[in-house]
C-alpha cells in the first residue's frame, strides 16, 4: 500500500530518577501524519477512573480530534501517552508535571493553548486550537505535529548509565485521526447505532464493524448475532489463516471486543481502493502486533461456503467487513475461514 502509517518501537528503557517504576520501559513512536487506532478509547472522559500501572512493556503517544472548530467553539485535541498493551492512558502520578508538551503548526494565524488534564481518565493534556477563521483552524488540526519531552535521568537496560538534565524520549510526532466511538461489548446484542457494513446468509444476518484484541494486536472484523443464541453477538476476525471469535460456543468471552458506533453528525463512507492506495481520509481501526496500522475494509462474498452444511450467501455477493494493512494490499476477512480479496472498499470518515 502506498500510504504509510507505522509505529516504531525504541528498544531501550527510559526512566525518571533512579526508580525503575517511574517511567516507561519503551517508547513507541510514529512518523508524521500517522497514528494508531489501536488507539481509540471507548466512551467519554468520565467512563472510567482507573489507575494504570506506570511500569509497562511499551508506550506510544496518541492524540485525537475531540472537537472541530465552528462559529462558537475552538478546535480541541486530546493527547496521552498510552500503554501499548491496554491502549489506555498511563498514570505517571506526580512525574507528569515534568512532561513538556508542544504543538508545531506552520500558520501564524493559529495559536495553541495547552491545559494539563490531571484527573482526566483519557488525556494527559488538551490542546485548544484558536484562530479567527474556522476553515483555517480545521485544516490546521490535520497538519500540526505534536511532541512530548520527558526531562529526567536516563538509565539504559545494559547498565550503561548516562545522566542528562533534559532527556528527550524520541520525537513522538503525528497528526491526529478523527474521533471514533468504540463501545465495549461482551456478547451483548448489537447496539442500535452500530456502524453496519454488510450482511450474510441471503441478507438475513446484519454485519457491523467490530475489533477484537488477540494475537498481540487489535484486529477489525465483523459483528453479527451469535449462531448459538441470537440474544448474543460475536466479533469474527481472521489472522494467519485462522478464524477467531470473541464469544465462544459456550457464550463465554474468548477475546475482548468493541463495536464501532455512529454518533450524531458522523459521516462514514466506503471508498474503493485503486492501485493499492489507501484513501487519505481512511480511519485507522486496529493495529498489528508490531504496531502497523490496520484499516476496516469490505468485499463481496457470494455463494456457498466450503462447508455445504453452512448457510449460503446471495450468489451475487454480500459485503463482508475485515481489515487491510498498510503494506498488505489485500482485504482479509472471515467467512467460515480466512478470505482475502484484491478488490475492496475502505472505511473513511468525512
Amino acid at each position: 500500500m502506498k500510504k504509510l502509517t507505522w509505529l516504531w518501537l525504541v528498544g531501550f528503557q527510559w526512566m525518571i530518577g533512579c526508580n525503575s517504576n517511574d517511567l516507561v520501559d519503551a517508547i513507541q513512536t510514529k512518523t508524521p501524519a500517522q497514528q494508531d487506532s489501536a488507539e481509540s478509547l471507548v466512551g467519554d472522559d468520565d467512563d472510567e477512573s482507573i489507575a494504570y500501572p506506570v511500569n509497562i512493556s511499551g508506550a506510544y503517544l496518541y492524540c485525537q480530534i475531540e472537537q472541530e472548530a465552528d462559529e462558537v467553539s475552538n478546535g480541541l485535541v486530546g493527547c496521552a501517552l498510552q500503554d501499548i498493551e491496554s491502549n489506555r492512558k498511563i498514570n505517571y502520578g506526580e512525574k507528569e508535571s515534568l512532561f513538556s508538551w508542544d504543538v508545531k503548526v506552520n500558520d501564524s494565524r493559529i495559536s495553541i493553548e495547552t491545559t494539563r488534564q490531571v484527573s482526566n481518565a483519557r488525556w494527559h493534556v488538551r490542546h485548544t486550537v484558536v484562530g479567527n477563521d474556522v476553515n483555517v483552524v480545521n485544516n490546521s488540526l490535520r497538519s500540526m505535529i505534536f511532541t512530548v519531552q520527558v526531562p529526567g535521568q536516563q538509565e539504559i537496560e545494559t547498565n550503561v548509565n548516562e545522566a542528562n538534565d533534559n532527556i528527550e524520549l524520541g520525537s513522538i510526532m503525528f497528526t491526529p485521526q478523527p474521533f471514533l466511538h468504540w463501545q465495549e461489548n461482551s456478547g451483548a446484542p448489537m447496539p442500535t447505532n452500530a456502524l453496519t457494513a454488510g450482511t450474510e446468509q441471503g441478507r438475513q444476518v446484519e454485519l457491523a464493524i467490530c475489533r477484537s484484541y488477540h494475537s498481540d494486536g487489535i484486529f477489525p472484523g465483523k459483528l453479527r448475532t451469535h449462531y448459538v443464541d441470537n440474544n448474543y453477538s460475536v466479533c469474527f476476525t481472521a489472522v494467519n489463516g485462522v478464524s477467531h471469535q470473541s464469544i465462544d460456543d459456550s457464550l463465554q468471552v474468548a477475546h475482548k471486543h468493541e463495536v464501532l458506533v455512529v454518533d450524531a453528525g458522523d459521516n462514514f463512507q466506503w471508498v474503493a481502493v485503486n492501485n493499492g492506495v489507501i484513501p487519505e481520509q481512511a480511519v485507522v481501526t486496529g493495529r498489528l502486533a508490531d504496531g502497523a496500522a490496520l484499516y476496516s475494509c469490505r468485499d463481496l462474498e457470494g455463494g456457498q461456503p466450503s462447508d455445504p452444511t453452512r448457510p449460503a450467501n446471495d450468489p451475487n455477493g454480500e459485503y463482508t467487513p475485515g481489515y487491510v494493512s498498510v503494506d498488505g494490499g489485500q482485504c482479509i476477512y472471515e467467512f467460515y475461514g480466512m478470505k482475502q480479496s484484491d478488490n475492496f472498499e475502505v472505511l473513511v470518515k468525512l
